[in-house]
């Protein structure tokens, strides 16, 4: 099976993008953007989640016998694909 490169997708040097000519949405990270197909955009949103419960859990705040979670301000940001941005080359 040929492997599907999409060469506008960060992603792309991992393989199995969503198809060579698929379109690129912006994800932020840190101080610039990834650039993904929407495989590859899966991919980085699971990462980011497996981060998140793994290495910064949600901070507990206990109010009289109530206990509230609050996310962690150091997690990663989990935007879903339909709120990014297209990347629009031009």
């Amino acid at each position: 099976m040929k492997q599907i490169i999409n060469y506008g997708c960060d992603g792309q040097g991992d393989g199995n993008c969503t198809a060579e000519d698929s379109e690129i949405r912006v994800l932020p990270f840190g101080n610039g953007n990834l650039l993904l197909c929407r495989n590859h955009w899966t991919k980085e949103f699971i990462y980011r989640g497996e981060r998140n419960r793994n290495e910064f859990p949600p901070e507990k705040i206990q109010i009289g016998e109530l206990t509230i979670e609050t996310p962690n301000p150091e997690a990663f940001e989990r935007k879903i694909w339909n709120d990014l941005e297209i990347y629009d080359p031009e």
